[in-house]
């Protein structure tokens, strides 16, 4: 039951679920919530598939990928965008401007797929989803430096200061000096 291809598969598993967690953990220090996280992944995935799926062998499959990734976090960091506009400009309650930006990024998911599955075939993509790297899959390294990253801004820096005080409490972030606009639309993104 307890051996490295199981221990493997679990972080092969969790690694979608640590990255989206690891943004919104953030958010959620800044005393804030991002209901539309999954459905913005979702629409990241069909975004990239689509456009190496369009692109084809036109161009080296690591052009593809790397443009499909490039278009994929546009995407995602697009509507993250909005969210943050929503809360921090309209003052739409985050619970309530994400729950409806979830239903505009499946519907937008939905169109740029054409209600269908989005089927690719993309060596660099295929290596970089089921490779391996010293022996621990490639998507379980992207995380865990991800993770030390989000590790390192929350802890060490500035940045860091300014999400723990805005999520403490926003009047006290706003009278020390914090641009909680900006912070706010960029912990969205």
């Amino acid at each position: 039951l307890f051996n490295l291809s199981s221990v493997q598969s679990v972080l092969l598993y969790a690694t979608q679920y640590l990255m989206m967690a690891l943004g919104l953990t953030f958010v959620i220090i800044a005393a804030g919530i991002d209901l539309s996280v999954g459905f913005t992944s979702g629409l990241a995935s069909v975004t990239a598939a689509v456009i190496i799926k369009t692109l084809g062998e036109s161009v080296p499959a690591y052009v593809s990928f790397t443009l499909a990734v490039v278009a994929g976090v546009s995407m995602a960091m697009l509507f993250g965008y909005f969210n943050g506009l929503m809360v921090s400009k309209l003052k739409v309650p985050s619970f309530i401007g994400t729950l409806g930006m979830s239903g505009v990024a499946r519907g937008v998911a939905f169109l740029i797929a054409g209600g269908s599955t989005v089927a690719i075939k993309n060596t660099v993509a295929r290596e970089f989803g089921n490779g391996y790297a010293l022996g621990i899959p490639i998507p379980v390294i992207v995380a865990a430096v991800f993770t030390l990253i989000c590790h390192y801004l929350l802890s060490s820096t500035k940045f860091g200061v300014y999400v723990y005080a805005m999520g403490g409490n926003f009047n006290s972030a706003v009278r020390a000096g914090v641009n909680t606009t900006r912070l706010t639309i960029s912990l969205y993104v």
